[in-house]
């Protein structure tokens, strides 16, 4: 259960494999049905369906959630976001990791890079100028797999711990502010 200033109480149900099956409350609810391979089979917005009973999302790639539109590559990656507040636009390379968002909202259009190592593990990310060129960096240090830290070039860094060597899910972040930040 969520309580929300607005929305009051809302129920969220999950099924013995812990996906969400259902979320409800007083304004609306919705509902997911999935086959044995953890494919979405339907889903239900409010008192309407989106898909048919038991009919298969093509691909599992859905095309439309609360006002959101979707589209694909020939790789089943989200290239196109769109909604009332703007579109987001995704590149991939050729190991199907991003390497570019773009978002517009109005005629304001922000982008964004990210860079990976050879394991595939994100080293950096940032903004991208009008030529092209990055800005507003935040690099990404790690320890083997473990992501151990985030930097921004003059700004804040966060630290990651984690419970044991084994482990791959942090136990804690640490927020260092720049100097002069509160």
């Amino acid at each position: 259960k969520k309580r929300h200033s607005r929305q009051g109480v809302t129920d969220y149900f999950y099924d013995t494999t812990g996906r969400i099956t259902a979320c409800r409350n007083e304004a609306y609810l919705d509902s997911w049905q999935y086959d044995a391979a953890a494919n979405l089979l339907d889903r239900r917005q409010g008192e309407t369906a989106q898909a048919g009973a038991g009919s298969v999302v093509p691909f599992n790639r859905i095309t439309s959630y609360r006002g959101l539109h979707y589209r694909y590559d020939e790789y089943g990656r989200v290239v196109e976001k769109r909604g009332r507040n703007g579109t987001q636009h995704y590149r991939w390379d050729a190991e199907h990791r991003l390497t570019e968002v773009a978002v517009t909202r109005g005629s304001t259009v922000r982008r964004y890079g990210y860079v990976y190592d050879a394991p595939g593990r994100r080293v950096e990310k940032h903004e991208l100028d009008a030529e092209g060129k990055p800005y507003n960096r935040t690099t990404f240090l790690w320890d083997g797999m473990r992501l151990a830290q985030e930097c921004r070039l003059g700004r804040s860094s966060s630290l990651y711990i984690y419970s044991d060597q084994g482990s791959h899910e942090p136990l804690a972040r640490v927020d260092r502010a720049a100097p002069g930040e509160a």
